[in-house]
């Protein structure tokens, strides 16, 4: 009915990440293992394909399929095709990243990797739209983390100290790069710039960063 609404497509991607949450727990309940390996840098999604049930040989392929996410990779991918960048898709992808960034799911990265990727392809493209597709991809470090289950996620930049003023460092190369080759045109130079002005703003609430500005 509303096929270019940006908002329905995102609480639909949520809702079919609420289902899978929905499932492990159903599951867990009736003592069937799907339980995610911890990793040294939070979970691992792709740990979510373990754990064995009753299923039967073809039920079990189902399941492991469902807790690897390919339903909700699905969703994604329509979403995308829907909504095209030229026609105000990049309003999309940036709000889809911001609802997983935040999003309790240990499919957060999987999803994420999906959106970046169709990024890559529109940067790649060199559109009116590649300059923003390039930014979002270069600053993705700076609020990308795994999910914990211990710990509630906010959004905003997810580093600090010396990690937090390197990422901001190599990012400030890379817009300078970019500004020299002339490869990025003038949005390029108006997004860098307001980004710089931003960091420059809060540098003053952020002692990381004061010696960096």
């Amino acid at each position: 009915m509303i096929p270019k609404s940006v908002d329905l497509w995102r609480e639909y991607v949520k809702l079919e990440l609420g289902w899978v949450e929905g499932l492990r727990r159903r599951w867990k309940v009736l003592g069937v293992n799907i339980e995610p390996k911890p990793t040294t840098e939070g979970v691992d999604p792709d740990a979510l394909t373990g754990g064995e049930g009753s299923f039967g040989p073809e039920g079990e392929d189902a399941r492991k399929s469902i807790l690897a996410g390919q339903l909700i990779i699905h969703a994604i991918n329509s979403a995308l095709a829907a909504l095209p960048e030229d026609e105000g898709g990049m309003e999309f992808r940036q709000s889809l990243i911001d609802s997983l960034r935040t999003y309790p799911s240990a499919l957060r990265f999987k999803c994420l990797d999906v959106v970046y990727a169709d990024l890559e392809r529109i940067a790649a493209a060199g559109g009116e739209e590649a300059a923003e597709a390039r930014f979002i991809g270069l600053t993705k470090s700076l609020y990308d983390r795994p999910y914990d289950p211990e710990r509630k996620d906010v959004g905003g930049v997810v580093l600090e100290g010396g990690e937090l003023v390197d990422a901001i460092g190599k990012i400030g190369k890379e817009i300078r790069t970019v500004a020299k080759s002339g490869k990025g045109g003038p949005k390029w130079l108006d997004m860098a710039g307001e980004w710089l002005v931003e960091q420059m703003n809060v540098c003053g609430e952020n002692a990381d960063l004061v010696r960096l500005f």
